[in-house]
């Protein structure tokens, strides 16, 4: 039931990615006016970039059915080697790494260093992000149920310190990725 539930909340998800348009209230022209009408081809090539395609959402599904379908006992195999041959290890080392490229956003942008939107909106969207991307991530953990590998509690899948990573990390791109393709590497890498 529960690898059901998130198959289900995947698969919602990716419908919820296409892009939203407003129409577009037609707008008389001048004649003397500058502007001029686009092309018939132009047009048509821009609606066709807003189509529903089911045909992109194949690979990823399959991809992550068969991960969601292979992640219990691959991963149970590995925690275990994992244990067995470090018994012991902790680090508290990633409960402070997750926030790297988020603070390496908001940092840029209190250094003055100019993004696609200014500092106040950049901790208001930062905020927001991962505000949701948390909520979603504690909501399936609760829901999965997936053990730890050290046996304390039930919340092992999927992972916060991930989550919090990657939200960062596309914040980063987001922001500063058109200024230079090395902040989107340096974010994605260090998620």
């Amino acid at each position: 039931m529960k690898r059901q539930l998130i198959l289900w909340f995947f698969i919602g998800s990716f419908s919820l990615n296409n892009r939203v348009q407003a129409q577009v209230a037609p707008v008389s022209i001048d004649t003397n006016s500058t502007l001029q009408r686009s092309a018939p081809s132009q047009i048509l090539a821009e609606k066709d970039q807003s189509t529903f395609r089911p045909k992109a959402f194949i690979i990823p599904a399959i991809l992550m059915t068969a991960g969601l379908l292979v992640q219990g006992q691959l991963s149970q195999r590995v925690q275990r080697e994992v244990v067995k041959r470090y018994p012991g290890f902790t680090s508290p080392v990633d409960n402070y790494l997750q926030f790297a490229p988020t603070v390496v956003m908001l940092g840029l942008g209190a250094a003055g260093v100019k993004g696609k939107h200014p500092f106040d909106d950049q901790i208001a969207l930062a905020l927001l992000a991962n505000s949701v991307a948390q909520g979603i991530t504690f909501t399936l953990k609760y829901t999965v149920a997936y053990p730890r590998p050290d046996g304390n509690g039930q919340e092992s899948f999927p992972s916060g310190h991930t989550s919090s990573a990657f939200t960062g990390a596309t914040l980063l791109a987001k922001e500063y990725g058109g200024r230079s393709g090395w902040y989107t590497v340096a974010g994605y890498g260090r998620a």
